[in-house]
């Protein structure tokens, strides 16, 4: 149980991803990576926070905190089940470097990139004022906690008796090179931390 805060791991497969692209750019619509996630109402959310790491080596590849909308009534891709409104952040693989990583779709992915290096990263998904803001945070000097993206319309809909799904994923995209099955990507989740509003 990760609310105990002890250290679990999550591993998927190639082809594993959570994206959202329009015709335009692809138009792909996925929503299979692996998931650990706990549903409450939107109005109850305080705070989400976990620390990640993995040895990635497979381009694309990420894990972290997830925050989606099961019921979102955003248009989304026809002939689909997806979610039409989520945000993750995490750790990914781009172009051989280490980066902090945000998406939001609403519901096309808009994606954000920081440069970090370090295979590990404190993550946190926070309610701020009326809207949702990411933090990263890391070890050592000039790591400390930093807001990375504002998602303004995380909270629309709360009063409405909206839910959310929350928790941790990890993904995959591409298959890692030179294995013959596509490898695999295992992230190591600790402190996990899902802070609620009480009342709610």
């Amino acid at each position: 149980n990760p609310l105990t805060g002890e250290a679990f791991n999550l591993t998927a497969k190639s082809d594993t991803d959570v994206w959202r692209t329009p015709p335009t750019a692809g138009g792909r619509d996925s929503f299979n990576a692996p998931f650990y996630v706990t549903k409450i109402p939107l109005k109850s959310f305080n705070r989400l926070r976990v620390t990640a790491n993995a040895d990635w080596k497979s381009q694309y590849a990420h894990g972290g905190l997830i925050f989606y909308y099961p019921d979102s009534t955003s248009p989304k891709t026809p002939n689909t089940t997806y979610p039409a409104q989520w945000l993750k952040t995490g750790i990914e693989f781009e172009d051989n470097a280490i980066v902090a990583s945000v998406v939001a779709a609403n519901p096309w992915s808009d994606w954000s990139l920081r440069p970090w290096g370090d295979p590990k990263i404190t993550l946190e998904i926070a309610r701020k004022e009326d809207g949702l803001w990411v933090y990263v945070e890391g070890e050592g000097a000039g790591r400390e906690r930093a807001p990375f993206r504002q998602v303004t319309w995380g909270f629309e809909g709360q009063d409405e008796g909206k839910e959310v799904m929350v928790g941790v994923f990890t993904a995959m995209p591409l298959p890692q090179e030179g294995t013959e099955d596509g490898g695999e990507l295992t992230v190591t989740f600790e402190d996990f931390q899902l802070d609620l509003i009480e009342g709610y």
